[in-house]
Order: structure tokens, then sequence, then C-alpha cells
């Protein structure tokens, strides 16, 4: 669990950023060291302890049913992609970005994540390989490219027209 948290955790945080790069940029190749960014990074704690807060407010709604923990899983669904790009945002501000960008959009979401069923079926056919060369990266990047979405709907609504082209 302590790997999980000191390890895993960041490296999520540095793929959402890897895979943010290649949808931000697509004719720049991006490199690998992305998936390292929380360790070099000297907002490493803060990381640490906004996604082991998420883990631990899912737990928690999960625990008074199962509904509300999959709805709090979707409301913080783009915990790891707003720390990718500002690892320095505090916890109470990743949650209510995260809640905000989610509003309206858990099914849609849901039914996102439904579409690849047969996708992860295929996977655990081949034991597993399809999911690490092909289905797991492509969820990734369809997941960067709906917080991406997500973030212009969002500038549009507060701003009229535009983008948020960081």
């Amino acid at each position: 669990m302590l790997l999980g948290i000191l390890v895993l955790e960041p490296i999520c945080v540095g793929g959402a950023r890897f895979f943010l790069d290649n949808a931000k940029k697509p004719e720049e190749q991006t490199s690998l060291n992305r998936l390292t960014m929380a360790f070099r990074d000297r907002n490493y704690m803060n990381i640490v302890l906004n996604l082991l807060w998420r883990d631990i407010m899912i737990t928690l709604w999960s625990l008074l049913l199962v509904i509300p923990g999959i709805i709090k899983s979707y409301e913080y669904r783009m915990v790891p992609y707003l720390l990718a790009e500002y690892p320095e945002m505090r916890r109470k501000d990743v949650f209510q970005k995260s809640k905000e960008m989610m509003y309206g959009q858990k099914w849609k979401a849901f039914l996102l994540d439904w579409s690849f069923f047969f996708w992860d079926y295929l996977s655990i056919l081949t034991f597993g390989l399809a999911g690490i060369f092909f289905v797991y990266p492509y969820e990734h990047a369809v997941n960067a490219e709906l917080y991406l979405e997500l973030k212009r709907q969002e500038y549009r609504n507060e701003y009229g027209s535009g983008s948020w082209n960081q």
C-alpha cells in the first residue's frame, strides 16, 4: 500500500502529464521521462497528499454505499490531470475544480468507460498483453482528451469563447 501511495500514484500523475503533452502537441514527440515528473518536482508531497486524500474520500464514500463511491470516483476523476498541469494546487482547489469540471458530465464519463468494455475483455483474453500495449494507453489518451475538452468547455462557459491553450 505504501508503494502505491508513494510511487505508483505519482507515476499516475506523470502518466497524465505524458498524455496531456501528447494531446496538446501531437506533432512533437513526448519524452517518457514525463512519467517521473512528480518525483523531480518540488511539489511531490502535495501530489502524494492530494491523491491519498482522493483515495480516502472515495473509500469512505464507498463504505457508505457502493453507488456514492462510484459517483465520487467520477467527481474526482480529473484530480490527477489537474495535478499534472498544476502540481502546486492546494487540495481544496484541486477537488473543487474537479467537481466543477465533472458537474453534469459524470453520466457521459460513465458511458465513455463502458465503451471500453470489449477492449478490457480483449485484455483479459490475452492475459493482459493487449491491455499493456494497446488498451490502457488508449484509455489514458482518451481520458486526457476528456480532461482537455472539459477544460475548454469550462473556459467557454466562463469567458464566452476561446480556449485555455497553455
